[in-house]
């Protein structure tokens, strides 16, 4: 249609776990319009990185790190697990009034839900068998369980656990 101005991106949960990421935010760099700064920020058509609304399940959540620790450090930061992705979306153009508070773009995630066969992965990734020399001691577990309960009724659950014991920039810092 001539006057539909919006453009929609959506990236498939099971292509999402194909990919050789770990984070939501490297799949959503993959769509046209957006790019991330090197601390993996998006942003969308050259906005700022809170200038997009996210929704996951329809509900609007804020980007970045919530709750503070004494001396002002950053608190834990709110994501989705790639495994827990059913569907990855970003919206750019002219969108309604009910995404009021977007500026730039929409980041829309839908999370997985159970099925009538129970299903499960799980992952585990470490550099530590090469020694604290040769890596930053990063330590990362993922998995997922889904299933029916019974009837109708299902379930889905995830979640991902990363640990180092060094910063990125150098070693025992």
């Amino acid at each position: 249609p001539r006057d539909e101005v919006t453009t929609k991106q959506r990236v498939d949960g099971d292509f999402v776990d194909k990919l050789p990421v770990d984070r939501i935010n490297q799949v959503l760099q993959l769509q046209p319009g957006v790019s991330a700064d090197n601390a993996g920020r998006i942003s969308i058509r050259g906005g700022r990185n809170r200038d997009a609304a996210t929704y996951v399940d329809g509900v609007p959540v804020t980007a970045g790190y919530r709750g503070e620790r004494p001396f002002g450090s950053g608190g834990s930061e709110i994501s989705v697990a790639t495994n827990a992705v059913e569907e990855a979306a970003v919206t750019t153009g002219s969108y309604s009034a009910e995404y009021g508070n977007a500026k730039s773009g929409i980041i829309g995630i839908t999370t997985r839900t159970g099925g009538p066969q129970y299903r499960g992965s799980f992952g585990y990734e470490s550099d530590e068998p090469f020694g604290a020399t040769h890596g930053i001691d990063l330590n990362r577990v993922q998995g997922s369980l889904s299933g029916p309960i019974a009837g109708r009724l299902t379930f889905a659950v995830s979640g991902t656990l990363e640990g180092k014991k060094s910063i990125e920039d150098g070693f025992h810092s």
